[in-house]
C-alpha cells in the first residue's frame, strides 16, 4: 500500500504529462488508486492529491472519503480484509475477524460524522493520531465487530504441517 498527500493532481492525468507518468509508473506496478474523486475542495478548486494506491484487491475492499471538515484535505480510509488475527491472550488460540462486505458505509459514515475531531492548538499530531485511531476503531467495533473464526481441528492440523 502507498498513502499519502503526493499532489499529483490525478483529476489532470490527461492534462499534466508528470501526472501521467506518475499514474503510469504506479499501475505499471499492480497499483491502482482506491480512491478516485476529489479529496481537497476548496470554494474554486477540487483536487485529487490524496491518494491510497492497493496492489492487492478483493471485492471486501471499502475506500472512501470521510465527510468530516478536520482541515481543507478530506481524510480517506480503506477498509481492506486481512488475515484472520490470533487473539492477543497468550493462553487462547482463537482467531478472531472482521466481516467488512457487511458494513453499512452510510451508517458508519453517519458516526464518523457525530464526532468532533477538533484539535486543541497545543495537541500533539501523535496524540491526536492516536486518539483518531482509537476513536475510528470503537466506531468500526459497532459497525464491523471482531467475531471469532471458528476452525476444525483436521484444518488446524493440515495448516500446521510443513
Amino acid at each position: 500500500m502507498l498513502a499519502g498527500d503526493f499532489n499529483m493532481d490525478l483529476l489532470h492525468i490527461e492534462k499534466d504529462k508528470n501526472i501521467e507518468e506518475y499514474f503510469d509508473l504506479l499501475t505499471n506496478n499492480k497499483f491502482m488508486p482506491l480512491i478516485t474523486i476529489p479529496t481537497r475542495i476548496t470554494k474554486t478548486s477540487k483536487t485529487l492529491i490524496d491518494n491510497i494506491f492497493y496492489n492487492e484487491f478483493t471485492n471486501n475492499t471499502i475506500s472512501e472519503n470521510f465527510t468530516v471538515g478536520i482541515s481543507d484535505h478530506l481524510p480517506q480510509f480503506s477498509l481492506m480484509p486481512s488475515n484472520v488475527r490470533k487473539s492477543s491472550s497468550k493462553k487462547s488460540n482463537k482467531k478472531y475477524s472482521r466481516k467488512f462486505n457487511k458494513i453499512n458505509i452510510d451508517k458508519f459514515n453517519e458516526y464518523l460524522n457525530k464526532v468532533n475531531w477538533w484539535m486543541p492548538e497545543n495537541e500533539t499530531i501523535d496524540k491526536y493520531s492516536n486518539n483518531f485511531l482509537h476513536i475510528f476503531n470503537q466506531i468500526l467495533d459497532i459497525h464491523a465487530p471482531e467475531t471469532e473464526v471458528k476452525t476444525n481441528k483436521n484444518t488446524e492440523k493440515r495448516n500446521a504441517e510443513p
